[in-house]
């Protein structure tokens, strides 16, 4: 009896591997989306909870400076953080910077008010810190 050379077989094998090559970059291609997008909704949180807290100085902010105009600090501690205050004061008016820093990330609240009476003219996030 003469040995038959098959090549349907290794032709199946390749056929296999080839498949399966593909499907685990495919698999390892959405793992890898996966934990990015975990990983930017952690920073995306985080943002949102340093927001919060630098909102929360500011408003002990201006309940210090409703009490005392005179009123000034470089730092502002809360139970949820501890911001830094940079304080302008020109005439009636004074510019206001809170920032706070959580992990990498930083957020700031800009805020422009006149002293007597106390009035808030303005208030938005600052931009570039």
């Amino acid at each position: 009896m003469m040995p038959t050379n098959d090549q349907r077989g290794v032709a199946l094998f390749l056929t296999v591997l080839v498949m399966g090559t593909v499907a685990v970059s495919v698999l390892l291609g959405l793992t890898r989306q996966g934990i990015n997008a975990v990983a930017q909704s952690h920073e995306q949180t985080n943002a949102l909870v340093a927001r919060s807290a630098a909102y929360g100085c500011l408003d002990e902010v201006f309940l210090q400076i409703e009490g005392d105009a005179a009123w000034s600090s470089a730092t502002v501690t809360t139970p949820d953080a501890v911001c830094n205050v940079t304080m302008v004061s020109g005439g009636p008016t004074a510019d206001i910077l809170v920032t706070t820093s959580l992990s990498n990330i930083t957020q700031g609240i800009a805020a422009n008010i006149t002293l007597d009476p106390f009035i808030v003219n303005d208030l938005e996030p600052a931009l570039s810190l």
